[in-house]
């Protein structure tokens, strides 16, 4: 009985994990100006990954409109730090913001 139990959630799980498709891609600059996502119609997921030449904490994010991200309020990120956004409202609610001096550029694939 454990067995077919273990079989039948992995059997779950595998499909739940490769139910997202990705359908689109966007590169955003991070400045110190507050940055948004461009969130395409029907997308519940996306990857992220923050590429800077910044040394330490490249830029801060949030994934809500509660409060304002700035350069000392919000989740710190560093170079090659990745993110999994999930959710629509957790999408549209996503903002940005750079840290520290450099080139900063947030590389986003959104799935369906």
């Amino acid at each position: 009985m454990i067995d077919t139990t273990e079989q039948y959630l992995r059997q779950i799980l595998s499909k739940s994990f490769n139910s997202y498709k990705s359908f689109k891609y966007e590169a955003i600059t991070v400045t110190g100006t507050l940055s948004t996502l461009t969130v395409p119609d029907g997308a519940i997921y996306a990857d992220m990954r923050l590429e800077s030449t910044a040394i330490g904490n490249a830029a801060r994010f949030l994934q809500n409109k509660s409060v304002e991200v700035t350069s000392t309020v919000g989740m710190p990120l560093s170079a090659g730090s990745i993110l999994e956004v999930k959710d629509f409202a957790n999408l549209n609610g996503f903002q940005i913001i750079k840290d520290q001096a450099g080139t900063t550029v947030l590389h986003v694939q959104y799935y369906k």
